[in-house]
């Protein structure tokens, strides 16, 4: 019986080790944060349909917008994320208004550049996207045409921009959206004028159907307080 009762407590002792180790590994696996370098490929595939290119880090990632930045709409090619990406430290995200991370993120897009390709985040997260400028066309995407985005989740995050701000995406011109979430910190306009296009998913979206998609982000608008003013009265 007492031989009986050790090899039992020698069982439970070794399952409760292994069950340590696979959470000690679960930590030790999460993704590490974005160095601010830009890669010179992707990790995998040709950017057909059935193969795409393959995202797994914030190197990867930058150089995507890199591709886009530089005047290629990427039409008709296919993108994936492979795993989460973390561009910068987030437990200071609610003060990044004033106090900025160390990487800023260089948005996909801008008024005469756009990203025109599919791109499936495949249920992955993207952390730590921050821009702040007093241009428009701001947003994880700056500006998006002909486009298909699904599948990504935009988390801890934050957005300051002029016009067309959005965490997700500032503009977006005939795309589909779908299954996107977003939370995060979002500031819009400036204090010469108080209209401005915003949202979490998209700033404007125009001639698009945007669906199973969630806002949990908070919007805020930058006004000239006399202005305001004017208008309360």
């Amino acid at each position: 019986m007492k031989n009986r009762i050790l090899k039992y407590t020698s069982i439970l002792v070794m399952s409760v080790m292994v069950f340590m180790t696979v959470n000690l590994f679960s930590v030790v696996a999460s993704p590490a944060i974005w160095d601010g370098t830009v890669a010179t490929g992707f990790e995998s595939g040709d950017g057909t349909e059935a193969n795409p290119f393959v995202i797994k880090n914030g190197a990867q990632l930058a150089y995507f917008a890199s591709l886009v930045n530089d005047g290629d709409k990427l039409e008709e090619q296919y993108f994936a994320l492979g795993d989460d990406i973390k561009l910068n430290d987030t437990s200071n995200v609610a003060n990044w208004k004033t106090t900025a991370p160390a990487n800023i993120w260089p948005r996909i897009g801008s008024s005469n550049r756009g990203f025109s390709g599919v791109f499936d985040g495949r249920g992955y997260t993207i952390s730590g996207v921050y821009h702040k400028t007093d241009a428009s066309y701001v947003g994880f995407f700056g500006n998006v045409s002909n486009a298909v985005i699904r599948n990504l989740n935009i988390k801890e995050s934050f957005i300051e921009g002029k016009k067309y701000v959005g965490i997700l995406i500032g503009i977006a011109t005939n795309t589909q959206i779908s299954n996107c979430t977003v939370d995060g910190y979002l500031y819009a306009g400036d204090e010469a004028n108080i209209i401005s296009d915003a949202g979490g998913i998209a700033g404007r979206a125009r001639d698009c159907r945007i669906e199973y998609c969630i806002n949990y982000s908070d919007i805020l608008y930058i006004v000239n307080q006399d202005m305001l003013a004017e208008l309360l009265v």
